[in-house]
């Protein structure tokens, strides 16, 4: 028997927690950033509409002529249900088993889901729109690039809503806010492509006070909590959180000093995200005569 079977998978364990606890205290299943309009107070209560806003922008954003999409990286299917209420043939690409279940308990026999990484599909399928929302980061963009023109049809379309990296950040900034492609790097890479440019919209401002949630939350409960945690164990258990603090440093320190600094040191907020990312909506159209 394969140790493999028994390994427990870290992402998938972390996107796990991360639906469990959006259902239950911010009422919404999606796994995107929310859409911050002036009209919105960033606060806890309003996260699941700004996600709504998020999504409907997305929708806004899909050309009419299109009928076909395949969703990639499709969360638990919060999206893919929505466009096929709006009457879109719709398919699903979902790396995660758990985020697999999870789409198909909203979107049932409607969709196919093809359960691999999206370099990995293998379809005699052709589709109009293929939909990059808050996945592309993950992808290397050669390959998602040549595979978008193996999967679209002529005409198609590419329609990608993700955050880029528009300047070097220090070791200690990108545990803080990591993740997205160098911007630069994206526009040299697709430039290798026939795809014509539609739309370039800019909505960091829209998206950035998503961090400024993260960094009340982190004020509000997360450094109460671990303050606790550690007055507690000071008080009543000397030897064992000494124990604790030793064997932490010793297997853990990285992993340990990662996460604090992410979480804990205040530089996960909005002014930080603005000044290193960009959040962008491109739309590329799939030149007839490639």
């Amino acid at each position: 028997m394969s140790k493999k079977k028994n390994k427990v998978d870290l992402r998938d364990a972390g996107l796990r927690i991360g639906t469990i606890l959006g259902s239950f205290f911010f009422k919404s299943e999606h796994l995107h950033y929310g859409y911050w309009d002036d009209l919105l107070e960033v606060n806890v209560d309003n996260l699941s509409l700004a996600q709504q806003k998020y999504s409907a922008f997305l929708l806004e954003h899909v050309p009419p002529e299109v009928k076909s999409i395949l969703d990639v990286g499709c969360g638990v299917g919060e999206n893919a249900r929505l466009l096929l209420d709006k009457g879109f043939k719709v398919d699903c690409v979902s790396p995660s088993a758990y985020l697999t279940e999870k789409t198909r308990e909203k979107v049932l026999d409607q969709c196919e889901i093809f359960e691999c990484y999206f370099e990995q599909v293998e379809t005699g399928k052709r589709y109009d729109l293929i939909l990059f929302s808050e996945s592309f980061q993950y992808i290397n963009m050669e390959k998602a690039f040549e595979q978008c023109m193996r999967l679209l049809n002529p005409g198609g379309y590419i329609l990608i809503c993700d955050f880029f990296k528009v300047r070097p950040q220090s070791a200690q900034m990108r545990r803080a806010i990591s993740g997205g492609h160098r911007i630069e790097a994206f526009f040299q890479t697709i430039g290798r492509f026939p795809l014509e440019q539609l739309k370039d919209i800019d909505i960091t401002r829209y998206t950035a006070p998503n961090y400024t949630l993260v960094d009340q939350i982190r004020k509000t409960v997360i450094l109460p909590l671990v303050q606790t945690v550690k007055d507690a164990m000071q008080s009543n258990y000397r030897c064992t959180s000494r124990l604790c603090s030793l064997i932490g440093r010793i297997f853990f320190r990285k992993k340990l000093e990662k996460l604090s600094y992410k979480h804990l040191s205040g530089n996960r907020n909005a002014e930080n995200f603005a000044l290193y990312k960009t959040y962008r909506l491109f739309l590329y159209h799939k030149q007839v005569n490639d």
